[in-house]
């Protein structure tokens, strides 16, 4: 007997891929960054990855405190297939290819949602961004698209 052919929910694996690297960048980071000062040593000599600092400083506080804590719920598999076949789960607000907008350091970026991250506590989206970029974002950084 053949075992049944499962087909997973398209970019599922590639975000999983990308959170756990994540999740090793910024464990490596803190590793790095808090280590302490020798006294016969420059206390600011600390090796760390800059890039990885600037996108920890752009992270909103909720979702550092996640990646920290190791908390934060992922969405389950029914709360992902409900939202891909169209279905918001309870207090998700956009759905799958929606406009939306969102602020970034004062200026104003138009983007479409490509998948829920996370449902609680508070919802995350991928956002692909009108020049072809990524971006992660939370419900409250995010408004309908206006045409």
């Amino acid at each position: 007997m053949r075992a049944p052919i499962t087909r997973e929910l398209p970019g599922t694996l590639a975000l999983h891929k990308r959170k756990n690297r994540l999740c090793n960048e910024v464990g490596t980071f803190l590793t790095q960054y808090r280590r302490k000062a020798h006294p016969t040593h420059d206390p600011n000599d600390r090796n760390y990855d800059r890039d990885t600092e600037k996108r920890i400083k752009a992270m909103h506080p909720a979702e550092l405190s996640e990646l920290i804590s190791g908390e934060g719920a992922e969405v389950n598999d029914e709360e992902e297939k409900a939202w891909f076949s169209g279905r918001n789960p309870v207090g998700v607000r956009f759905s799958l290819n929606q406009g939306v907008q969102l602020k970034l350091r004062g200026r104003e970026e138009r983007g479409a949602v490509v998948s829920l991250l996370r449902v609680h506590p508070t919802p995350q989206y991928l956002i692909e961004l009108s020049d072809g970029g990524e971006i992660e974002a939370f419900q409250n950084q995010l408004s309908p698209r206006k045409i």
